[in-house]
């Protein structure tokens, strides 16, 4: 699913060519991003359920 919306921003709006370079170079950068930050951010959601630190319990700390 992630990949058909990255196949869509990279060569349906930015108007890029699959055939090329850049197109592939463009559309691998975008996914991989988007699936680094994701990762990134399940594993922080995990991390604080783990240690119990919620929203209101990090106010305390800030």
């Amino acid at each position: 699913m992630l990949l058909e919306i990255v196949d869509w921003l990279t060569y349906g709006v930015m108007g890029l060519s699959a055939d090329t370079h850049i197109g592939g170079a463009v559309n691998f950068f975008i996914y991989d991003s988007v699936k680094i930050m994701l990762r990134r951010a399940m594993k922080l959601q995990l991390i604080a359920i783990f240690f119990g630190v919620t929203a209101a319990s990090y106010r305390v700390y800030v």
